[in-house]
């Protein structure tokens, strides 16, 4: 995708995505706003109607798939894993977040670690794949583990709202794990006694 197709497509998504959630007549507005002027750019470059662009932009492009996640291995250069207690449901996870349209899986983990704990991370491959939903209260979502650098335990964590306190810990079994995440921490365990036993690893 070039530049300006990027451009136009992470503005549609955001536009589509708001029309989506906003409940305030306002907000609403706006995003149709960011819609209608996307659409009379694509339908400029593509020589279309611009309300023919409109109905096609709403029909979210192609196939309706999961939400993709990523989740991101932090370790420390002595074998513990970071966890990290969420705000929403007082239990214990990894950081993690939504892919963002433009971004990679690289991208976000390096985006969300920033955001969530304050530090900057090298990736430096993929662990395992998983989907989590559909069901009430869960959309259906694609999820990708992303193994980082090993960083010491002296790091400054600095969290944001979304999460109340920070812990590295040597077993899973050490905290009371937010839906999905055990799992992610029994790769990561599994990963730092024998990297070759997790085969998705790689750059």
């Amino acid at each position: 995708m070039g530049e300006v197709e990027d451009v136009i497509e992470t503005v549609r998504a955001v536009a589509t995505e708001g029309l989506s959630y906003a409940t305030d007549k306002y907000d609403r507005a706006r995003y149709q706003k960011l819609l209608d002027l996307i659409s009379k750019t694509v339908a400029e470059k593509l020589s279309l109607p611009s309300i023919d662009v409109l109905r096609l932009l709403l029909s979210h492009w192609g196939c309706i798939t999961p939400k993709v996640g990523i989740e991101v291995g932090v370790m420390s250069l002595t074998n513990e894993i970071l966890v990290l207690k969420r705000s929403d449901d007082g239990k214990w996870g990894v950081a993690c977040g939504w892919m963002d349209i433009g971004e990679s899986p690289f991208d976000t983990a390096r985006r969300e670690v920033f955001e969530e704990c304050g530090f900057r991370i090298r990736p430096e491959g993929y662990a395992a794949v998983n989907t989590k939903g559909p069901e009430v209260g869960l959309p259906h979502q694609l999820n990708v583990l992303v193994i980082c650098q090993r960083i010491a335990k002296e790091t400054e964590i600095r969290l944001c709202h979304e999460h109340t306190e920070s812990r590295w810990i040597t077993r899973a079994d050490e905290v009371e794990w937010h839906p999905g995440h055990e799992a992610i921490a029994e790769v990561l365990f599994r990963y730092i006694e024998n990297p070759s036993s997790v085969p998705l690893i790689y750059p």
